[in-house]
Formats: structure tokens, C-alpha cells, sequence
């Protein structure tokens, strides 16, 4: 287990759209402003050549990639990427990259001399195994030269200085595989597992595709997406209510008791492919539903924009930049002063989260457990005063660790507005 990845943050930019400019050139000048958030990891989307034929919207799917060895033009050069390198570890942070080996685009360099790398349906046509994925073909990974090729490529970006790798639809892609590459690029760089939600590895089961647990990803990956709670908190996010709390709650509650003592996920709100968390809370209660999301044990998360409120998930695929301008300060900061309590050495050494019931409809209460002491967040998403109360607070004074304000818990209660993250003085 890399215990560091307990108290990073992984920021995630989608070249195209971050700055006006839309290129390495464009990132580069952006680091600072990253780098003072307190970011630890910066994940890019893909950054390869996509697919002309059958591709959607005006400049085509990231995710449809035509040379794992290429770096779109739209973007930059191999030099202008290496020197994006070399600048964020010039600032003490690390650089991860997007890995697509599920399927490649449709008019892929490999189609034209290994078409017996791709699968074939019964009838011998080129296609996908699942999903309406109209732009890409499948890879066909019992072939073990492919398998070579594609960890060979990983060793190529690694060896440029990539510290890291998110690989996209992880759980289509057999452990075989992950087994050859953590061969061939050693335990160093770090891997992010796209795993699937329940609900799409029973429906992979039925038509007898790879279906690679959570579980069974821990084997190679240090860290995994949320994925399997994700269905519950959009529930949430959609409605806001008792019923749909209790379910985050109990969601919560499964996924810490059946990850492994050393699993990590990573806890996010946001992503390319999920709509803005400020589209679905606004006020006080984003300020909270972000809080819990940093105090919880895993990796913290933020999509670049989610510090600005932004509301609009840009298209994968149209240019549509995405606006940064600091439009409310306090909330800024406020994401600042959650990635600090992240950073915390305390948390290299988080022992779990447990989640503690209240009768309250709206307000989530999570005790976490270190060797020497313990946490309580308490994360009111109501947008009105509520008082908590749980024997497990113990009566007397704390420390608020966002704020450093005492504040005092008497005959087991507290009112809470603000997120709270206490630990007893």
C-alpha cells in the first residue's frame, strides 16, 4: 500500500478545455495557481491522437484513441509535454495520465497490421463487447502480443517521468494483463483503477464479458474509483432526503467493511463523466458534501473547476473552456483549507472510517480512527442549523480542525451549520 496516497489530492484537468488556449503551453502557465490549492497529483485525460472515422462531435472522443504513442496536435509536442513534466515536478507534485486499453479507435495504426489484435464478434466483425460505444473497436486482450505491446507502451510513458496512471474501464480488462504490467514497470508508478459499479459487473456476467472486481483490481492498483457507491449518492445528489441519506450512509458502511485493510478509494463528487456537484448543491450545503468528501478515509478528488463552483460539464467532445475565474473567494479558499486537513501526516496513518447513525435526515456523521485518537466530521447538507446528537461525543471541548475554533458538545449534542471536523482537546 502507498500510505502517501492516504492524504494527497488528485486534481483532474481535461487538457482541452482548462484554459483558453487548450494546449500543454496553456496547463504550464496554470501550475502556480494548482500548486497553491495544495494539489499533490495532476491526472490528464487522454492526451493522444483521436480517431477521424465515426467520431462524435466536432473534434472526436479522447477516449477514442488512434496512437498510443502520439500526442495530439491540438494539444502540443512531445517536448512541449515532457517540459509539462519537468515543470510540475519541478513544483513537488506528481503527473498522471489516462490509459485506454479497453478499445482503440476505429481507424487505429494497429488495425492495419494486427487486425488479430482486436475482437471479432461470432461473425467476424470488428465491434464492442458492451456499451454503445459507436466510435471505438475492441481490443482482444488473450492475444500476449498485444499484452506486451500495451505494457511496453505504459514502460514508454513512465520512462518519460509519468508518476502515475489511470486506466479507463479497468474492470474490462483482465488481471492478466495488470500482472504482465506491474512486471514490466516495477510497484513505483501509481495506478487508478476505473472499477465498475455493482450493477455493471452483474450485467457484464450475463454476457460473459471480463468482469474484474474491486476486490480482485486491489491485486495490481493502489487506488480505485467510488464507482460502487456512486449510484446511491446520485440518488442522493438528485434528492436530498431521509431516505436516500440512509442509503449514502449504509453504502458507506458496505464499502468500508468489504475493501481490504490496505484498499483505497478515491472520493470523488465530480468527474468528466458525472455533472457538477455545484449543479446539484449550492450554499452551505456544497461546502459540507465537499467536507465529507475530504474527511472520509481514501485519496481526495477534485475536477478543475469544482474549486470555482463551476456548474457545466464540458462536452468531451467540443472545445468548450472551461470558465476559472474566482468568482467566490470564501468557498475557494475553503476547498484550500480541505485539501490542508487532507495533507495532514495523521492521515498516512488512518486506521478507517465508520459511519455513525443519527436520526437527523440531513446531516452525516462519520467517526474516523487513527492509532493514537479519533475524528469526528459532521457534515449538515440542509442549509439550516441542526442539532446532532450521538453518545459516541463524548461531552466537552474540541478543536474544529477547518476553522481551529473551540467548539463545545454538551449532554452528547451540538448544533451544527458549518462542517465540522472535531478532535477532543
Amino acid at each position: 500500500m502507498k500510505k502517501e496516497l492516504l492524504n494527497q489530492t488528485i486534481y483532474q484537468v481535461y487538457v482541452r478545455n482548462y484554459t483558453k488556449a487548450g494546449t500543454f503551453k496553456g496547463l504550464i502557465k496554470k501550475l502556480d495557481y494548482i500548486k497553491d490549492l495544495g494539489v499533490d497529483i495532476i491526472y490528464l485525460l487522454p492526451i493522444h491522437e483521436i480517431g477521424v472515422k465515426a467520431k462524435k462531435g466536432t473534434l472526436g472522443c479522447p477516449y477514442s484513441i488512434q496512437d498510443y504513442y502520439s500526442i495530439a496536435k491540438e494539444l502540443g509536442t512531445l517536448e512541449d509535454f515532457k517540459k509539462l513534466i519537468k515543470e510540475i515536478h519541478a513544483r513537488d507534485m506528481k503527473i498522471m495520465m489516462d490509459i485506454v486499453f479497453n478499445h482503440s479507435s476505429r481507424d487505429s495504426v494497429l488495425l492495419n497490421d494486427h487486425q488479430d489484435w482486436y475482437w471479432h464478434d461470432k461473425n467476424g466483425n470488428l465491434g464492442t463487447k458492451v456499451g454503445d460505444w459507436s466510435d471505438v473497436y475492441d481490443l482482444n486482450h488473450d492475444n500476449l502480443e498485444l499484452e506486451e505491446y500495451l505494457a511496453n507502451n505504459v514502460k514508454y510513458w513512465s520512462d518519460l517521468g509519468v508518476d502515475g496512471f489511470r486506466f479507463d474501464v479497468a474492470a474490462l480488462i483482465p488481471m492478466s494483463f495488470f500482472r504482465i504490467l506491474r512486471n514490466k514497470i516495477g510497484s513505483k508508478p501509481i495506478l487508478l483503477a476505473e472499477s465498475a459499479d455493482p450493477d455493471f459487473v452483474k450485467y457484464l456476467r450475463l454476457i460473459n464479458a471480463v468482469n474484474v472486481t474491486d476486490a480482485e483490481l486491489y491485486e495490481c492498483f493502489d487506488i480505485e474509483y467510488n464507482y460502487d457507491i456512486f449510484r446511491f449518492l446520485r440518488m442522493f445528489f438528485e434528492k436530498p432526503c431521509y431516505v436516500t441519506k440512509f442509503a449514502v450512509e449504509d453504502a458507506l458502511h458496505n464499502q468500508m467493511s468489504y475493501l481490504p485493510t490496505d484498499g483505497m478509494k478515491i472520493n470523488c463528487l465530480e468527474n468528466h463523466d458525472i455533472n457538477r456537484i455545484a449543479s446539484y448543491f449550492k450554499g452551505n450545503a456544497l461546502k459540507n458534501i465537499t467536507a465529507l468528501s475530504f474527511f472520509i478515509k481514501g485519496t481526495a478528488f477534485v475536477y478543475g473547476g469544482q474549486e470555482v463552483k463551476a456548474t457545466h460539464r464540458p462536452s468531451l467532445f467540443e472545445k468548450e473552456t472551461i470558465p476559472m475565474k474566482v468568482k467566490d473567494v470564501e468557498f475557494h479558499n475553503f476547498i484550500k483549507d480541505c485539501i490542508a486537513f487532507k495533507s495532514s501526516d495523521f492521515n498516512k496513518e488512518i486506521i478507517d472510517s465508520f459511519v455513525i447513525k443519527n436520526k437527523n435526515k440531513l446531516v452525516f456523521t462519520i467517526e474516523n480512527v487513527y492509532p493514537t485518537f479519533k475524528l469526528f466530521g459532521i457534515f449538515n447538507v440542509s442549509n439550516k442549523p441542526e442539532i446532532i446528537e450521538s453518545e459516541r461525543l463524548e461531552n466537552g471541548q474540541y478543536i474544529d480542525l477547518l476553522t481551529n475554533k473551540i467548539v463545545e458538545v454538551a449532554d452528547h449534542k451540538i448544533e451544527v451549520f458549518e462542517p465540522l471536523i472535531l478532535r477532543k482537546m
